[in-house]
């Protein structure tokens, strides 16, 4: 049987057009457990409204293994299991003096730069927050997204990662009930 992938839509927001180089933006969308083909059967206006206008990936992977913690890992590291030492949700055997999130790579070439993480599952909180500017673990995925939307109008991110867990709860893999 093939293992739920985690799903990641990513879309790069570009600032207004005529200015002397646009600002760059990411708001990044994290669908634990909702496969790809899932995401595209369900009714996801608002999603496909910003996929019109952005870019994203539906095809991106985060690992071998659908679990939390190795697949989070892989995608703020950049790299495998393997070399970030991730192979469970204990997170034991981390490794990120050597393999560093994105987050502390922009902070480290960007210092100043804004960047938010939403998060619906604590552990990602607890050990992938190293370096972002704002933080929250939101109570339910509509106070995330309430939040989300407050960022987006009054802080203007950098990078905007917003974790949804509704996903991974229902049978994982299918949207069920996506809304948007």
């Amino acid at each position: 049987m093939k293992a739920p992938a985690r799903g990641l839509l990513a879309l790069l927001l570009l600032g207004p057009a005529g200015a002397a180089e646009p600002a760059r933006r990411a708001l990044i969308f994290g669908l634990d457990g909702c496969r790809p083909d899932s995401l595209l059967e369900a009714s996801t206006p608002r999603i496909d409204s910003l996929m019109e206008s952005g870019a994203f990936s539906l095809s991106a992977r985060t690992g071998d293994v659908p679990i939390s913690g190795p697949g989070w890992t892989s995608f703020y590291t950049g790299v495998w299991r393997d070399k970030h030492g991730v192979a469970d949700n204990s997170f034991a055997g981390a490794r990120f003096d050597l393999f560093p999130s994105f987050y502390c790579r922009l902070a480290s070439a960007r210092p100043g730069a804004f960047t938010g993480n939403i998060f619906r599952w604590p552990p990602l909180n607890d050990w992938l927050d190293a370096c972002a500017s704002h933080s929250v673990v939101g109570a339910s995925d509509a106070a995330g997204a309430a939040e989300a939307a407050r960022i987006l109008r009054e802080e203007d991110p950098d990078i905007l990662f917003v974790h949804h867990r509704a996903y991974s709860s229902r049978s994982r893999g299918r949207v069920a009930g996506a809304g948007g």
